[in-house]
């Protein structure tokens, strides 16, 4: 048994003072294993071996140590090897601090890696030095505020289980997740055999009927017309080119060096010279297109622009106006801006005085303007509605387009939306909902003040003799409403207020309390707040919602009597203080939003975040239910 003749590590007692006992504790067991594996009896040479391995620091300090007492009638008699190690535990665990053990506990969470069990080992173990009342639901509210399972902490804080239900559904989740990861995997492999083995198909079929002149013309051809390069294989999405316009024509999808048409070059603007006012438009236009772009297939941009022989002219809806007099056929175009007709359309209202513009004119989705002749100014008449709207005249025998402005003042389109009503329930079914400040029944606020801090009286502060009458206002309103009531009796916290006007009505005031030396002594309450992931996941497959927003949530929960005294607070007509939950304590907000939480927790399809609560449901039906119980 040589292998047990090797020392234990010696005890360092340099190291973090804070962890000392726990650090001693960790030793003497693996020192007492030792002993045991290795058959030692002797007392007096476990005690020896004891001061030996312990290392010569704790050899020192234990012959500085007082004796302990022994109990006379205790029996058996402790040994010299038990004498001395209570001795030393005398010693070492008063260094044991609790609190700093208990900040190890809390920053413990689920590591990436790390399974449910293991996470459980390693809270379990911390917490031995913690000296928690109940170690189970200590360990049980770690594992649901730290673990890395969104649908762990879900069932946690909902259905509310023990630690072995807790324990039990997280390695449900991680065993599923496993097998759904292996199925996934092998579904993967299958597709990527079956694609290799598509195109390994296509290709051999394409090589088999393709005779040696068109291989030689298929090499020839791989050069991709859109950028010059080589044919890319992984799509036009690879193209250098793609979605880029061309510095020749505008258009989007190839370079200049590859266009097929000449002589279209961009114009270029002199800003220096030239105040040019660049106006897009949505246009239909006429464009003589060389005929080989249109047959390439590799051009992605061939049919961006629509030009009028292409489109079905009977879908178009096209209305005929008089156009000074004279009936001209539109299309109503309510994505164009402008009005715009061709040159022969304007020969043909005998109009002879057509203005100057170096207005840009853009066709929809392309860089390349239109021919701009000039404006005029048009009478347009609709049966009995009539407009004067500005007229763009453009080379081309392109249709008449009538914007979208100039069709609305002629009456030919109308915008209106579609409100579709889903939910048939009425406000009018509860017509106390919408009746002063609601008051949850059966629930009283408490809170938790901490008696050691010393009450702050301050002095009243000065309102101005403008905004007393507002204010008088103000705290009668909230009076009648039963949010607060004069304060009688001794008052050892008295808070000033500020008075803040407010911006929709001027003549109104807010009034709020500044409680900042009254929260130093509210100790906060701890309750988690729904996450987006969480929000997320509740929601998936809904397809009906509604909200609700509750009017002065706060004040909508009634304020313990033994809490209210420190909410006092001093006004030019009195002290007053606070009924119900007011916004200037430091722990409304997770109060409020745990009680409403727990309030709709066993309704189906409803989740709230503060005062905002979320009806939702995968049918009409389950939503209306959900809402009708919330109502």
């Amino acid at each position: 048994m040589e292998f047990l003749t090797a020392p234990v590590p010696i005890f360092n007692m340099q190291d973090d003072a804070s962890s000392m006992g726990s650090r001693w504790e960790k030793w003497l067991n693996r020192f007492e294993n030792y002993l045991l594996a290795a058959g030692i009896d002797n007392e007096e040479r476990q005690k020896a071996m004891l001061l030996h391995y312990a290392g010569e620091q704790v050899h020192d300090l234990f012959l500085t140590l007082p004796d302990i007492t022994v109990n006379p009638t205790e029996t058996p008699a402790p040994s010299a090897y038990l004498v001395a190690k209570r001795k030393l535990n005398k010693y070492f665990h008063p260094k044991v601090n609790r609190e700093f053990e208990i900040f190890n506990f809390r920053q413990c969470k689920q590591e990436e890696n790390e399974v449910i069990d293991t996470f459980y080992t390693r809270l379990l173990k911390l917490s031995k030095t913690c000296s928690f009342t109940n170690t189970n639901e200590e360990i049980k509210s770690q594992i649901i505020m730290k673990t890395k399972y969104t649908q762990l902490r879900k069932y946690g804080l909902t259905e509310q289980p023990s630690l072995d239900d807790l324990l039990a559904r997280g390695r449900t989740i991680e065993a599923t997740r496993k097998q759904l990861a292996a199925i996934e995997d092998e579904h993967k492999q299958i597709e990527k055999c079956n694609r290799m083995h598509q195109n390994k198909n296509r290709s051999n079929t394409s090589q088999k009927n393709r005779n040696p002149d068109q291989n030689r013309d298929h090499q020839i051809q791989s050069k991709c017309k859109n950028c010059g390069g080589t044919w890319h294989t992984n799509g036009r999405q690879s193209c250098p080119a793609y979605q880029l316009n061309c510095r020749s024509c505008g258009k989007i999808g190839h370079f200049a060096k590859v266009c097929m048409s000449k002589g279209n070059q961009r114009p270029q603007h002199n800003t220096r010279n030239s105040r040019t006012h660049t106006q897009r438009a949505r246009v239909n236009f006429n464009e003589t297109q060389n005929q080989e772009e249109f047959n390439s297939d590799h051009s992605e941009t061939s049919f961006q622009i629509t030009t009028i022989q292409k489109v079905n002219k009977v879908n178009l809806p096209t209305t005929q106006v008089k156009l000074n007099g004279t009936s001209v056929d539109f299309i109503i175009d309510t994505g164009s801006s402008i009005n715009l007709i061709n040159a022969e359309t304007y020969k043909n209202l005998g109009i002879h005085k057509l203005l100057p513009d170096n207005t840009t004119i853009l066709p929809y989705n392309t860089m390349k303007r239109l021919e701009l002749v000039g404006k005029f100014k048009g009478k347009f008449v609709h049966n009995k509605s009539e407009t004067e709207a500005d007229v763009y005249v453009v080379q081309g025998d392109g249709e008449a387009l009538l914007s979208y402005e100039t069709s609305v003042k002629l009456n030919l389109i109308h915008v209106s939306l579609n409100n579709k009503t889903i939910s048939e329930i009425s406000l009018s079914e509860y017509p106390n909902l919408t009746k002063g400040i609601g008051n949850l029944k059966h629930v009283k606020v408490m809170l938790h003040i901490d008696e050691t801090i010393t009450p702050v009286a301050h002095k009243h502060r000065r309102i101005p003799i403008h905004l007393r009458k507002a204010v008088e206002a103000e705290l009668k309103r909230l009076e009648q409403q039963d949010i607060i009531e004069k304060a009688t009796g001794p008052t050892p916290w008295v808070s000033p207020i500020v008075i803040i006007p407010r911006t929709s009505n001027p003549n109104q005031i807010r009034l709020c309390v500044d409680m900042r030396e009254a929260n130093k002594a509210i100790k906060r309450e701890r309750h988690p707040t729904p996450t987006i992931d969480d929000i997320l996941s509740e929601l998936n497959g809904a397809t009906t919602f509604s909200k609700i927003d509750l009017k002065d949530g706060y004040h909508q929960l009634t304020l313990h009597e033994n809490s209210r005294y420190i909410t006092v607070f001093s006004t030019h007509a009195g002290l007053y203080r606070y009924k119900r939950l007011s916004f200037g304590i430091n722990s409304a907000a997770e109060i409020f939003q745990n009680i409403i939480r727990q309030t709709l927790i066993n309704i189906q399809g409803v989740i709230n975040v503060s005062d905002d609560i979320l009806i939702y449901g995968k049918s009409k039906e389950k939503h209306d239910q959900a809402l009708r119980i919330v109502l």
